[in-house]
Formats: structure tokens, sequence, C-alpha cells
């Protein structure tokens, strides 16, 4: 997945337009320089943790394998503010997994129950 597509995720998750993004950020720029980029598909993950800030995240991280991501949701359940994970994931999958069991709902509540436990 393209940054660009993170980026209109994020957004759409935060109820954010390109204009007030680029006033929170820092330092502000224009909504004009933020959608060439995004268009441009040209945004780094330095752009990205800087967004997610901007849309309200007190941290961000970047992680890719199971380690990095057991820490930062260690330390992100400790400070007990909001944080922004990207989790990287390999494309593909095994040759022996089978179709999914249960249902996209059903999948989020499993996962914010394993955060919660």
């Amino acid at each position: 997945m393209g940054m660009a597509v993170k980026v209109r995720m994020l957004l759409a998750a935060r109820g954010m337009t390109l204009k007030e993004l680029g006033a929170r950020m820092d330092p502000p720029t224009s909504a004009q320089n933020i959608g060439q980029k995004i268009k441009k598909d040209n945004l780094t993950e330095n752009d990205l943790s800087a967004i997610a800030r901007a849309c309200g995240y007190c941290s961000a991280a970047s992680v890719d394998s199971l380690e990095e991501l057991a820490n930062v949701l260690e330390a992100a359940k400790a400070a007990g503010q909001l944080a922004f994970i990207e989790v990287k994931c390999a494309l593909g999958a095994r040759a022996d997994l089978g179709r999914p069991t249960t249902t996209p709902q059903e999948n989020k509540a499993a996962f914010m129950e394993n955060l919660e436990g």
C-alpha cells in the first residue's frame, strides 16, 4: 500500500481535510503541497509520522517485526495516549492458509480484546 493511500485513510479516520492537516503540520504547510505529494505518491515514513502527529496522535511508529510491534504496543499502553502504529506486512500468504472463518468485525473485536488484555 502506497503512502498516499495511508494518508487518505488517516485523514478519513480523523475526519480531517488536507487544509486542516496542513495547518496542523509543524511547520505548517499548504494543502496544495500535501496534495501534490499525495498525488505523486512522494511521501516518506517521516512524512507519515508528521501527518499522524498533526492528526492528533501523540506518537507514531512504523514496525516490521513481531518483536518491534510488541515493544511499540507496550510503550503505547504505558503512555496511555493516542498512538499511530504502522504495521508493515509481507505480501502473499502461506500455502496452508485456509479461508477465513470469522468476519472482519469479529477480527476487530478479537484484536481490540488482545490489545486490552
